[in-house]
């Protein structure tokens, strides 16, 4: 009898232990799922060389409060993303008879904001952070700029990849990849004093010169939509106007407000070639 339970416990043994190395082989790290997501989407050396990127997209804003369209005011938007850290949102508002726009500038050196109501140039804190890679700096793709956690958490048919950012107390980016296709679906971030976590989703993907990304993107403080951007054109590798991400005045190097004694146009985008 004792010779027969010892069978069966070895026998036991070594089926936990295939079905372990079964499993350890089936799980993937955060490097290999982000890469796939990568691969899937154009090949990572095809990003990392993406000399320039632009987007037009139309804005549907929603009420804070009442959770209803704003059907009164009109945005459209154009972003340029120029290698390896500038990126720059133009965004246009109409309301009934009244035009505005401003200006966004993302980067390591130097950030600002503009904003034609004011008529003056914004210029931002300089962000403590040294990203790892030089993605564009999309809503789908900023946060593949940030170091991973390594651990990968399951969830509903999706892989949840955690990265670390430290441009707020204790703010973290979640990327949420489907198990089947391997692309984002949601986006999450979260910070030490934020309530709820303000959520991307990312829907209608599409391929355009072999990079493939949403066409449909939405944004929710919680539960509640706060944003919606339907992306009408991108356009990969054009000849940008390097002109186009410098301020009107010299940059000030530190946190503070330039009144310009004349509108702010910015310069023409795209260089056409002769």
């Amino acid at each position: 009898m004792f010779m027969v339970m010892k069978k069966f416990l070895i026998a036991s043994l070594g089926v936990i232990a295939i079905y372990a190395t079964l499993n350890a082989q089936g799980s993937l790290t955060a490097k290999e799922v982000i890469e796939k997501f990568i691969e899937n989407t154009g090949r990572k050396e095809r990003w990392l060389n993406l000399d320039s990127r632009i987007e037009r997209s139309q804005i549907i804003r929603y009420d804070k409060s009442q959770n209803f369209q704003l059907d009164n005011a009109l945005q459209a938007q154009a972003s340029y993303y120029q290698s390896p850290d500038q990126y720059l949102e133009h965004t246009f508002t109409t309301k009934k008879n009244s035009h505005s726009e401003s200006v966004l500038f993302k980067s390591r050196k130097c950030p600002w904001y503009y904003h034609s109501d004011i008529n003056s140039i914004i210029f931002l804190e300089s962000e403590p952070i040294t990203f790892s890679y030089n993605f564009p700096r999309t809503y789908l793709m900023e946060p593949l700029n940030l170091k991973a956690v390594q651990k990968v958490t399951e969830e509903d048919n999706m892989y949840r990849v955690d990265f670390i950012d430290d441009r707020q107390e204790g703010g973290v980016q979640s990327l949420y990849i489907d198990k089947e296709t391997f692309l984002i679906q949601r986006r999450s971030f979260v910070t030490k004093s934020t309530m709820t976590p303000w959520v991307f989703t990312f829907e209608d993907y599409q391929t355009t010169d072999g990079y493939v990304e949403p066409r449909l993107i939405k944004l929710f403080g919680g539960d509640e939509p706060f944003m919606t951007i339907e992306v009408s054109e991108i356009i990969y590798g054009a000849l940008l106007n390097i002109d186009l991400f410098n301020p009107p005045v010299k940059c000030t190097g530190k946190a503070s407000t330039v009144m310009l004694e004349a509108s702010f146009y910015l310069p023409k985008a795209i260089i056409e070639n002769d």
